[in-house]
Order: structure tokens, then C-alpha cells, then sequence
């Protein structure tokens, strides 16, 4: 799953990359950083899922090991979403920012 994803993020950055050659002008340092706070989130949690998997993968069953990877990729991605925000998620950090900073106070937003 994660060679999957890489692989597509790549196949559109270089999808991107070849509609600029044509039409020049469309990648362009704002695009770009669309890509790269996507990129950032994915690195994330390819990061973290790596790094728990080396420490944990003796410690628990297939079965175990997978819920494990669930919650901290879901963790990991929900985080880096919040810091990063990358492009199409931005109303949903501010409904979540909102809803912590309703529940916290302003401490949680």
C-alpha cells in the first residue's frame, strides 16, 4: 500500500511536470507547494510507520501489528494535517481546530 502511494505521487508530480513542458506556465511555485505539503504529510506517515515497525514488529501477532498501524498512521496523518494543511483539507483542520478550541477553550486551537 505504501509502494502504491509513493508511486502515484510520483506518477502526478510527473504528470504535472510533463503538462508544463506543453503548456508552460502552470507549475508554478504555488503549485508546487501543493505538492509539497502533500508530500510532507505522506512522508509523515511513511516516517513513523517505518520507524514503529522496526521497534514493535516482534512485539505483537499480524493481526495486532495491524490495528497498531492503523492508529498510528491515522494519528500520524491527522497531526501532520493539522501542522502541514495541506491543499483540500483546509476546512477540515478549521472545523476540527473549532470543535478542540470549543471543547478545550483556547488552549487546544
Amino acid at each position: 500500500s505504501v509502494a502504491y502511494s509513493t508511486a502515484y505521487w510520483i506518477a502526478a508530480a510527473l504528470a504535472v511536470f510533463a503538462i508544463n513542458l506543453a503548456v508552460p506556465g502552470i507549475l508554478t511555485f504555488k503549485t508546487a507547494g501543493l505538492f509539497l505539503r502533500s508530500a510532507v504529510v505522506a512522508v509523515s506517515v511513511i516516517v513513523v510507520l517505518v520507524a514503529v515497525y522496526l521497534v514493535t514488529h516482534n512485539w505483537f501477532g499480524p493481526l495486532a501489528n495491524l490495528v497498531v498501524g492503523l492508529l498510528v498512521a491515522v494519528g500520524t496523518f491527522s497531526a501532520a494535517t493539522l501542522v502541514v494543511r495541506p491543499h483540500g483539507f483546509e476546512s477540515a483542520v478549521d472545523g476540527l481546530r473549532l470543535g478542540l478550541r470549543r471543547r478545550f477553550g483556547r488552549a487546544g486551537g
